[in-house]
């Protein structure tokens, strides 16, 4: 199915795969080959198109967040009633601090067409499908205080809970990075599978089943910028700078602008004058003189010339033919 990625704002396609327990949603994305289009074998077949896709768990709180944290949420679904079929096709009450509870399939109607302009309605009824789906509400209400009203299940957004959820992601991220620095390789040795930029060796040495044994450090700065990008890259770029105050992410790191400055401050030298132009320093001896000048000037080769081409001359005491047709 087709449904508008809450980051991109773009098409995405996503697979809904159910058993008996419950639904898991994922994210497919095709990945080429390196060396362009290409058909791979499959048992006796033969697949024109080669290229792999990959489908990664989706968590559908994603899908939804948007809706909450949309500031019209309140605007879309501005009357209190018990019609589903109402102005906006919304319902809302409001608590005693005023913040709307909403139910989530009328959100959906009513901010679609503003949050995603170039959606489908395929796109939208997809969502709505998902919305549908026990695992998906749970996931949403997870972040979300919950009430009755006319027997229909209302959310409201809790900011203590999302900050909880981001908080627990970002952990397991954490946790991940820091149990997947060793890999247990054949015969039970363990070898270094990949060295991303936030893992550096302390120790590596060969062990004596041919695998490699080593421990491994983590910078915790850089590590926690990598899983922080992972994040947010399903997060709404509204809230990316609000997650990262909430799970104290350092900023990026300025990896251009602290060599060039150095640069310029070293060119200002308080002694002599190594930051001045040549021009503006009449004691500079490398400055050019007049007579260099025109020196170099007069050494200058001129545009060439095109040769020019040489006329015949007629032998002595002939005449050309053409010199008969002149008028006299």
């Amino acid at each position: 199915m087709k449904m508008q990625h809450p980051r991109s704002k773009g098409t995405a396609l996503f697979m809904l795969q159910a058993d008996s327990k419950s639904t898991e949603l994922f994210e497919l994305q095709v990945a080429p080959r390196g060396h362009g289009t290409c058909s791979a074998f499959v048992g006796d077949e033969i697949l024109s198109d080669g290229s792999l896709t990959v489908a990664s768990p989706f968590d559908p709180l994603f899908l939804f967040l948007p809706f909450l944290l949309s500031s019209d949420t309140a605007k879309a679904l501005s009357r209190v009633t018990g019609d589903s079929e109402g102005s906006e096709g919304g319902v809302l009450c409001e608590g005693k601090e005023k913040e709307a509870f909403v139910v989530l399939e009328d959100a959906v109607r009513s901010l679609f067409s503003s949050l995603y302009p170039k959606g489908s309605e395929e796109e939208k009824l997809s969502l709505l499908l998902i919305s549908q789906l026990p695992s998906a509400r749970a996931r949403v209400e997870a972040v979300c205080d919950s009430t009755e009203l006319l027997g229909r299940r209302m959310i409201r957004l809790s900011v203590e809970k999302l900050q909880a959820e981001l908080r627990r992601k970002m952990d397991r991220l954490m946790k991940r990075v820091r149990e997947g620095s060793v890999e247990k390789g054949e015969g039970g040795g363990s070898t270094r599978l990949f060295l991303p930029e936030f893992m550096y060796a302390t120790s590596v040495q060969m062990s004596s089943d041919g695998g490699v044994e080593g421990t491994y450090a983590v910078a915790e700065k850089d590590a926690m910028r990598s899983c922080f990008a992972l994040l947010s890259c399903l997060l709404p770029e509204s809230m990316r700078k609000k997650a990262r105050e909430w799970l104290d992410v350092p900023p990026p790191e300025d990896k251009g602008g602290g060599v060039k400055r150095q640069l310029e401050e070293g060119m200002q030298s308080s002694e002599g004058n190594v930051g001045r132009d040549w021009k503006e320093n009449d004691n500079n001896e490398n400055r050019p003189s007049k007579q260099q000048k025109q020196q170099e000037t007069r050494q200058k080769p001129g545009p060439s010339k095109a040769p020019k081409a040489k006329q015949i001359q007629p032998p002595k005491g002939t005449k050309l033919i053409s010199s008969f047709f002149k008028k006299k």
